[in-house]
């Protein structure tokens, strides 16, 4: 059977539907909440119709009849009423009308009697009409997002019903209609203003109670009547305790009670047999019962962001524990009992005042990751070397001052996070970490790098910035998979050739060094994108920097470089060049060939001129030439015409050439603490330009080209104001 061959009676429908519409309908395998324009077949007919944001103030014509719809979602459109025809509709099982502008429905939606699911959340309700009591198959209705204070009593008719969800309403007071609903299972009262609650005795089928973000300082210890309760969500509320009740919930899986105002909890916590996933996070417990341990089924326990100084021993007991949240507490110690938690995948420690770790961590063999920044550790045991499937080992700022020779044994870490500690030394084992992908060493107080770092055959990021080292080992070549290499601010006096075997490698930032020359092979690093070598005591670049044929970025400012290699020209896909404040005199004709270039840095030189082939940059959106001794510009500077910024401050430009009028996209334009005594008449061209800075030269403020600027739009600045 061809699914997509409609029938003969539907065909006509649907056709007069895209004409009312004016615009086809797509088929769909299911109609979701949000299809947009799609229908779906069943049996050749139509079964499903989907309209999500489609604009509709009312429910269109021909919808309704097609005779064996079964599904119709119409959300997030401004629908405000329901037609009188509604009742039409008798084979709907599946109504969504979310997100619609709906104050009232019509009696008519009583008539279909074969709903099973009605999503009438986020719209503007306040009550409902008695009718609805005639949907005796309905199943689950969906209120939220609606505007009622007490809800209608006919709702206590829909004995079938099994979901009800109420939540982000105004309703101030339990509901007891609901109690009626033998059959309900899931009752989802979230963000109203209730304070109390009613016996749940009757409710015999509940199994999910969400009553999260309402204002209940207590709970009756007739919450314990929900026998078949399995999650219960009192997140954000103002409890300052759970009643003893609360062990009565002899089912319950899952409980969230985090964002409350506990300092404690009830002994009978640990009565929670069957519980798996408990959440205490977010408010300010100071202490646990020791009957946690009592929760043997526990597979998450979250204690986050609490004010927790100690954990108890019981809590080695949870052996199915697999996740366990601790951060932002004030621990200073984990328990020795921690080891016996070996079902343990995740431990997150992190911002705590943990200053040691026990022996028996090493003992949570299934641990893969490990989470303990921000505390004040001052040394790892060497038991952490048996933590063999770790994966994630995050302990930055602490006060480290070395690892253990275990540290190697770790074969599955993948990302050893340690910057901001005080690490003088590495152990030589650190390079069998074979499958370490991540290491990061910076703010340490390395002094240098051990040769066996080389052996880190899947490392692909290492920074050590801001350490002491002076010399790098040779090694640091053997690291072929490595793309991002960060060593700045440190004191290293040259890179060993060997960095040229870095194929992959796209970040190279040796900045802030004490560099006097380049390797030639730098020019091997086909695969370089980033090249960061400024604040050091470069005097030339390589010839070989023209093979860098992937090159986009190159810093090399605050150096003493006198020339530049013409070989520059060869970056083809250069996009940012910074030779700022070195001792350079002359740019070399080859500038002109940097094809994606856009911003080019110059300032603080010694340079005379430009050349003219500064012309062929037409990508260039901004020129920065400031504290040099030009005299002119060439012509050709009229080219660019996608520079939008130019600083040529503090030179000795006398004259301007006229091909700047060109610039149309020039907005900034920085001339102050020049000799020229006129702006070329073409200025007035500029239509785009914003600033013009010309205090410290001797062009007229009240000039025909100033006084046309200024008409323009442009502000024109003769008094220093700091400087840009």
């Amino acid at each position: 059977m061809d699914i997509y061959q409609i029938s003969r009676y539907d065909k006509p429908t649907l056709e007069k539907l895209e004409r009312f519409l004016q615009r086809k309908l797509h088929i769909v395998e299911d109609i979701e909440e949000d299809t947009k324009y799609g229908y779906q077949l069943q049996y050749k007919k139509v079964a499903g119709l989907g309209f999500h944001e489609c604009g509709f103030n009312e429910i269109p014509q021909f919808i309704l009849s097609f005779s064996s719809l079964i599904r119709l979602s119409l959300t997030d459109n401004r629908i405000s009423k329901l037609p009188d025809s509604f009742n039409r509709a008798k084979s709907i099982r599946s109504l969504n009308l979310r997100g619609n502008h709906l104050s009232s429905l019509s009696n008519g939606i009583g008539e279909l009697k074969k709903l099973e699911t009605l999503d009438l959340s986020n719209n503007n309700l306040l009550t409902l009409p008695q009718s609805l009591e005639n949907l005796t198959n309905l199943k689950c209705l969906n209120l939220t997002g609606n505007h009622f204070k007490q809800l209608p009593q006919v709702l206590e008719k829909l004995e079938s019903l099994e979901e009800l969800y109420l939540g982000s309403n105004h309703l101030d007071k339990f509901p007891d209609s609901i109690l009626n609903l033998k059959n309900l299972k899931v009752l989802d009262l979230s963000y109203n203003n209730l304070n109390e609650i009613s016996s749940m005795k009757k409710l015999k089928s509940l199994k999910t109670l969400n009553l999260e973000g309402n204002k209940f300082t207590h709970l009756s210890d007739s919450i314990g009547e929900a026998k078949s309760l399995k999650y219960l969500n009192l997140n954000y509320n103002q409890l300052s305790t759970l009643p003893e009740g609360i062990g009565q919930l002899k089912s319950i899986k899952r409980l969230q009670i985090k964002g409350n105002n506990f300092t404690g909890l009830p002994e009978e916590i640990g009565k929670l047999k069957k519980l798996k996933y408990l959440d205490l996070s977010n408010r300010s417990l100071v202490e646990l019962p020791g009957t946690i341990g009592d929760l043997k089924k526990l597979k998450e326990l979250n204690l986050s962001y609490n004010e927790l100084t100690a954990l108890p021993e019981s809590i080695g007991n949870l052996k199915k524990l697999k996740i366990l949240h601790l951060y932002k507490n004030k621990l200073s110690t984990l328990p020795e009992s921690i080891g016996e938690l070996t079902s343990l995948k995740v431990l997150l420690a992190n911002e705590n005042e943990i200053t040691t770790l026990p022996e028996s961590i090493g003992k949570l063999e299934n641990l893969e990751t490990l989470f303990l920044f921000e505390n004040q550790i001052r040394e790892f045991p060497e038991s952490i070397g048996d933590l063999k499937e770790v994966k994630l080992l995050h302990s930055y700022k602490n006060q480290l001052q070395g690892l253990p020779q275990s540290i190697g044994k770790m074969e599955s870490l993948k990302e050893l996070i340690l910057h901001n500690n005080k690490i003088k030394e590495l152990p030589k084992s650190i390079g069998e970490l074979k499958s370490l992908k991540i290491l990061n060493l910076d703010r340490n107080q390395l002094e240098g790098l051990p040769s066996s770092l080389g052996k880190l055959k899947s490392l692909k990021y290492l920074n050590f910035m801001f350490n002491r080292i002076v010399k790098l080992p040779k090694s640091i070549g053997d690291l072929k998979k490595v793309k991002n290499l960060v060593g700045s601010r440190n004191k290293i006096t040259e890179l060993p050739k060997s960095i040229g075997n870095l194929r992959k490698v796209k970040r190279l930032d040796f900045s802030h060094n004490e560099l006097s020359e380049l390797p030639d092979t730098i020019g091997n690093l086909k695969s370089l994108e980033f090249l960061l070598v400024g604040s050091n005591n470069l005097t030339q670049v390589p010839d070989s920097i023209g093979d860098l044929s992937n090159l986009e970025f190159l810093s090399l400012h605050y150096n003493a470089i006198e020339q530049l290699s013409e070989n520059v020209g060869n970056l083809k896909r250069l996009r940012s060049l910074n030779l700022n404040s070195n001792s350079l005199r002359k740019i070399p004709d080859t500038i002109g060939n940097l094809k994606s270039v856009d911003i080019l840095w110059f300032n603080n030189n010694k340079i005379e001129a430009l050349p003219d082939s500064i012309g062929n940059l037409k990508t260039l959106s901004s020129l920065f030439f400031q504290n040099n001794k030009l005299t002119s510009l060439p012509d050709s500077i009229g080219d660019l015409k996608k520079l939008s910024k130019i600083q040529l401050n503090d030179n000795s430009i006398e004259k301007l050439p006229e091909s700047m009028g060109n610039l149309k996209n020039l907005e900034y334009l920085h001339l102050w603490q020049n000799k020229i005594d006129h702006l070329p008449k073409s200025f007035v061209n500029l239509k785009s330009l914003k600033y013009l800075e010309l205090w410290g030269t001797n062009v007229p403020k009240d000039s025909e080209v100033v006084k046309k600027l200024e008409e323009q739009g442009t502000k024109v600045i003769f008094v220093y104001t700091g400087g840009r």
